[in-house]
């Protein structure tokens, strides 16, 4: 749904209506930046490349889902930061401003979901999932089993502490 509204934005833009998908925060903001104007004036070639970048960072966004975070955010960023026709001008700036923190959001609710299936596996005794790296950082979740207590770290941060079960 958010590529297609966004293809969607860039026939908009092509059609001279800019200022009918600019908020005017979002206009504030890109004039402080000093990227209103060369944003209103672009010419149809560079709203094609913009375009293309934009379809890029989706791609990647998409066959990247996988990896860890910050592998996801470095490429990501690289891709927005260049583009053959100077700075992209949506898609860094409108299109993709969310992007992220939502990768980020998103990596610690799957670190959190991650880090709770194998605290609970280990605090019954079960066989544990197949979990083993953060999805925040790609090093190897921490697991502490005492006795009495299981904790889930990642990065040295403890995201789970479950007591175990009695036997």
């Amino acid at each position: 749904g958010d590529r297609a509204l966004v293809l969607h934005a860039y026939e908009a833009v092509r059609a001279g209506l800019l200022s009918r998908i600019l908020t005017l925060e979002e206009r504030k903001r890109l004039a402080v930046q000093g990227r209103l104007a060369s944003i209103e004036s672009a010419s149809a070639d560079a709203i094609d490349a913009d375009e293309v970048v934009y379809l890029q960072v989706m791609d990647r966004l998409i066959v990247s889902a996988d990896r860890p975070y910050p592998e996801r955010r470095t490429e990501l960023t690289s891709l927005l930061a260049k583009d053959a026709v100077g700075a992209p001008l949506f898609a860094a700036s409108l299109f993709t401003n969310d992007l992220e923190p939502a990768l980020r959001r998103s990596a610690e609710d799957r670190a959190l979901v991650e880090a709770w299936a194998v605290a609970l596996s280990l605090a019954a005794d079960l066989k544990t999932p197949p979990f083993r790296t953060s999805p925040l950082s790609g090093e190897p979740l921490g697991v502490d089993r005492q006795p009495d207590r299981v904790t889930v770290a990642s990065d040295g941060i403890p995201l789970v502490a479950l007591p175990v079960l009695p036997e």
